[in-house]
């Protein structure tokens, strides 16, 4: 193959191990598929092949097509080539449809703003005389064949813009993130990125063969990189906001849940104190009129007056009710729940709060419990004034290694979807009273802390 095939095949090629390259960067830390090393295999083979197909097509044996019908086909290829790197995504990748039209968009601007660095580059370099102001290579805003000088100038722009949008962008998405499918916003990104940046980049070249003045050239090619940069930006933002808004929901309906067993919880308590209340009248009154009592009725008695025990008084009627309803859970359930509280200390928080802090807290702590052998049942809390802040700690054993995300345990449950919502909800509440969450293990013990100032 001589020079001139250099020249046809090159800057296709260089093109599509950017963008080859920009999707690995999003998609290689989310869940994959099955023999993903040969799907992916069959995937760049495949690309490759279409890319060196379409050159030789294009260049070669219809010329036409980059030539006077060249703004037509780069429209048509550039256009269809997200949606089929979404497919080709999807091929390998375990994720859902809205995921990968996310993650081909990211790659598709953060390969536009590496070209766009470098055209603006050419353009100026051509202005101060240093590269030849060659027709081809204006209006491709980057020369058309890849020598050594210009492949490491290439190579530099690209290295320095893939590590900024890593810095700002690819490093902020997890393992388990995914999009909502619902999140029709994701696909109006899409449409976006495919009509702003290829028609407007198009479009540009295009105006080239004017002959603009440098200085205006490399205000269009400036103006592309903020295009780029601010639809990464508008994306990511979306993704944020969308997962807040998701988990605030799920927050909200969280407490709404706890404010109905609170409703539940504080009725039931109070029928319970009042039937207890009445056995110890019973049990005082057992010896009148000369009434003798037999001994298992006596046990019998005792057994139910066991329940009263449970009953907490902290000073705060929405803490008692959580402790006293949990500290009967932990009782049926072989638990130990011990818990020194000053419950006055939380009077300036609503019951509601109180009552959903306490219940994750705890929920959270007897799952762990009750997983444990003999002698390590046990959950242990403490509420205290330090200075002007409330301090919640608890401690509880558990099995295996602590995993964290976002300094918040990692749910263990099967529908990650629908569960782990219980820890966002104390650092929300948390974070909403001005206070911190932390977490942490030691040895064989989890350790929660929650501060929160004093109002």
């Amino acid at each position: 193959m001589g020079f001139d095939m250099v020249a046809v095949f090159s800057q296709p090629l260089l093109v599509w191990i950017q963008f080859l390259i920009a999707m690995l960067m999003y998609c290689w830390r989310q869940p994959r598929k099955e023999n993903f090393s040969l799907r992916l295999g069959l995937v760049i083979a495949g690309t490759a092949a279409f890319t060196l197909a379409a050159s030789y097509v294009g260049f070669v044996s219809e010329p036409r097509l980059m030539g006077e019908w060249s703004f037509l086909t780069q429209m048509v290829l550039f256009g269809s080539l997200p949606f089929v790197m979404a497919l080709l995504t999807s091929f390998c990748f375990d994720v859902p449809p809205w995921t990968s039209v996310f993650l081909t968009v990211a790659a598709f601007s953060t390969q536009n703003v590496a070209m766009g660095f470098l055209g603006v580059f050419y353009v100026i370099m051509g202005g101060l005389g240093v590269v030849a102001d060659v027709e081809s290579e204006v209006i491709a805003l980057y020369p058309v064949s890849v020598d050594l000088l210009n492949l490491v100038t290439c190579i530099l722009f690209t290295v320095v813009s893939y590590l900024m949008c890593w810095r700002f962008f690819a490093s902020k998405l997890k393992r388990e993130w995914k999009t909502r499918p619902q999140d029709w916003s994701i696909a109006a990104i899409f449409v976006a990125v495919v009509l702003v940046e290829i028609v407007f980049d198009m479009s540009m070249k295009s105006t080239y063969n004017y002959g603009l003045p440098v200085f205006q050239r490399a205000v269009f090619g400036v103006t592309k990189l903020f295009i780029c940069f601010f639809l990464l930006y508008s994306e990511f933002q979306l993704l944020y906001v969308g997962g807040l808004r998701h988990d605030m929901a799920i927050s909200e309906r969280l407490l709404r849940e706890r404010v109905r067993q609170y409703e539940v919880g504080q009725a039931t308590i109070e029928a319970i104190n009042v039937k207890c209340h009445d056995i110890r009248h019973q049990i005082r009154h057992f010896g009148d009129n000369g009434q003798v009592v037999d001994r298992e009725t006596l046990k019998d008695i005792a057994h139910e007056v066991e329940i009263y025990d449970a009953g907490v008084r902290t000073g705060n009627a929405a803490l008692d009710t959580i402790l006293t309803e949990k500290s009967l859970a932990c009782q049926n359930r072989g638990i130990t729940l011990s818990c020194i509280a000053d419950g006055h200390a939380l009077d300036f928080m609503p019951d509601a709060e109180i009552y959903s802090l306490f219940g994750n807290i705890l929920d959270n702590a007897m799952e762990a419990a009750v997983l444990q052998g003999e002698g390590k049942r046990c959950v242990s809390l403490i509420v205290q004034r330090r200075g002007g802040m409330v301090s919640i700690h608890e401690e509880n054993y558990f099995a295996g290694e602590l995993d964290l995300s976002d300094g918040l345990p990692r749910t263990t449950k099967d529908d990650k979807d629908n569960h782990g919502f219980g820890m966002l909800s104390i650092r929300s509440l948390a974070e909403h009273h001005g206070g911190t969450l932390a977490v942490r293990a030691e040895g064989e013990l989890f350790l929660l802390d929650v501060l929160l100032p004093l109002e």
